[in-house]
């Protein structure tokens, strides 16, 4: 092989590895699940943007999942500053920067109201995770890079690796909205 060719050779592995993985690797998914139940508490930061009839924003987000309590910190435009919203048994509620409540109702309401975009906040904790522990087809097929949930399409570009192996990169699409994730670290434990 010419000096070349093992440099081309090089670069094209190296310009492999940098793609983004659309499927979990087989190697992942056998304990994955196992690891996900055992998990109650996690959480994530990262970067979300959403798109509606020519409208749209962005936001730092973490994500903080202890139990069934979601606590979520959005800040940057599209939270006009910083906000937090806590949702609990199908119920949100948003609080501005000083910690006064600002909206509250039932969660896909109060998050339709709040970005002004509608969201399937019922299947959020597990669509985050690409994790429905109550359906291993809907589960696998996440696992495959989209699944179809509830009139919305969740697809997954790329993963994080482990054993859990976790979504990198997840475009909600549905209701004429588009929500885009950016998960630059999940932790375990849904503690700050």
């Amino acid at each position: 092989m010419t000096r070349f060719g093992f440099l081309f050779a090089v670069l094209l592995l190296i310009g492999c590895r940098s793609l983004p993985e659309r499927g979990v690797p087989a190697v992942a998914a056998p304990g994955r699940e196992a690891a996900l139940a055992a998990q109650a508490d996690w959480g994530f930061s990262g970067r979300v943007a959403y798109s509606r009839a020519g409208q749209g924003g962005s936001a730092r987000i973490d994500w903080r999942q202890v139990g069934s309590v979601s606590e979520v910190r959005l800040s940057g435009p599209l939270a006009s500053g910083s906000v937090r919203l806590r949702i609990e048994n199908g119920q949100a509620r948003v609080f501005d920067a000083g910690g006064a409540v600002v909206a509250e109702g039932d969660a896909e309401s109060v998050l339709a109201q709040w970005l002004s975009a509608p969201l399937p906040a019922g299947d959020l904790v597990s669509g985050l995770r690409a994790y429905w522990p109550d359906s291993p087809e809907r589960t696998a097929e996440a696992l495959s890079g989209m699944t179809r949930v509830s009139g919305w399409d969740w697809r997954y570009d790329a993963w994080w690796p482990g054993p859990a192996a976790l979504p990198k990169q997840v475009e909600i699409h549905g209701q004429g909205a588009r929500v885009r994730l950016l998960i630059d670290q999940w932790q375990e434990g849904g503690g700050d």
